[in-house]
């Protein structure tokens, strides 16, 4: 079973389960160490049963961690690892490219493409900076692509007059 939280500090919306309640996890939008409501108002009401829970030889619970280890360390043992919700902006990069100015619109694909392989390796840290470095290309490809069409417009302008 799994809840959703908001980050208190950020607002970040992230899919949790419910074996994490109570721990501390790092935020994926702002970096922040933020701790997991024990338990639901709703389910407060409710007693619950004491569950096994398995623990590591060490007798060290292990703690899941959003955005600072590779996936591997997501989420508990013997769980499906959790990956929070990712964008590439591969779309964005290739319409750049096409729209507005080739060569960055060609690195952001490069950088947006990377992205994308180093998520399904379960690199996730490594995804997201690809990710936002794509993002940027793209809006210097937007931009000098405006300012290619403004000189373009003025000279016309200027010649033809």
């Amino acid at each position: 079973m799994s809840f959703t939280f908001t980050c208190p500090k950020c607002g970040q919306i992230m899919q949790c389960e419910d074996e994490w309640r109570g721990m501390q996890v790092v935020c994926p939008g702002c970096q922040q160490t933020v701790t997991l409501p024990a338990i639901s108002p709703a389910e407060a009401a409710v007693p619950v049963a004491p569950m096994n829970v398995d623990v590591p030889q060490n007798n060290v619970p292990q703690q899941p961690v959003f955005g600072a280890q590779p996936a591997s360390t997501y989420g508990m043992p013997g769980q499906a690892a959790f990956r929070p919700p990712f964008k590439s902006h591969l779309a964005e990069a290739i319409l750049a490219t096409i729209l507005c100015f080739i060569p960055t619109g060609i690195v952001a694909i490069v950088f947006a493409s990377i992205a994308n392989g180093l998520y399904n390796q379960g690199k996730i840290d490594e995804a997201f900076a690809k990710a936002k470095t794509a993002n940027i290309m793209v809006w210097v490809s937007v931009g000098v692509g405006l300012v290619i069409a403004l000189l373009w417009t003025v000279g016309n302008i200027l010649i033809n007059s």
